[in-house]
């Protein structure tokens, strides 16, 4: 796709709520709960210390938290057909 150098550079916000277990039946994209208190945050930023860089990191932090090495993730599931 022409996309490079992506890993480390930030950690992204996703929508999802975070939970620390999926029900087994969710294997290709599980969405998490409804509703929580801390969101999921995929990836890792610039900052983090090179042990811990890596895309399918994940993690979790409350909706008012601000890092500057954060962003968010633009997705939509792919049109089938």
């Amino acid at each position: 796709e022409g996309v490079y150098d992506l890993e480390g550079n930030v950690s992204e916000w996703v929508g999802d709520w975070f939970t620390e277990s999926f029900s087994v039946d969710d294997v290709r994209n599980p969405k998490g709960p409804p509703t929580g208190e801390k969101k999921v945050i995929r990836g890792s930023g610039w900052h983090e210390p090179v042990e811990r860089v890596g895309g399918s990191r994940r993690y979790q932090a409350s909706p008012e938290n601000r890092t500057d090495d954060g962003g968010f993730r633009c997705a939509m599931d792919a049109k089938s057909g």
